[in-house]
């Protein structure tokens, strides 16, 4: 179910400051829509498994998405952001494993 995982397009030049404003908007959107592609199919298939997680941080939000679970808990691994500041959450960083219970929780209310 590799297809299911998320990686997302950056514009040519994004670590620079001089990059291409518009580019950088346009792969964003795209990447918004893909996320909620693969969020949908993997809510199709019935299982959390490949969902995605948004994270509240200061003004914005990051993103994660569920790459592993187990029994109590899953792994999550941090993708991109609402688009303009990189949103992490400070306790789980780039990866964490997070409780099952709170994963369910927060998909349960985007639904």
């Amino acid at each position: 179910m590799d297809q299911l995982l998320y990686k997302p397009k950056l514009p040519k030049g994004f670590e620079q400051d001089d990059f291409d404003i518009d580019e950088w908007l346009r792969l964003s959107e795209e990447n918004r829509e893909r996320i909620k592609e693969l969020d949908q199919k993997a809510r199709e298939r019935g299982s959390i498994l490949y969902r995605f997680l948004y994270e509240h941080v200061l003004d914005g939000f990051g993103i994660y998405q569920i790459i592993k679970v187990n029994e109590k808990s899953c792994r999550v691994r941090f993708c991109t952001t609402d688009g303009f500041n990189e949103y992490q959450v400070p306790q789980w960083g780039e990866t964490a494993t997070i409780t099952l219970e709170y994963a369910l929780r927060s998909l349960s209310w985007r639904e």
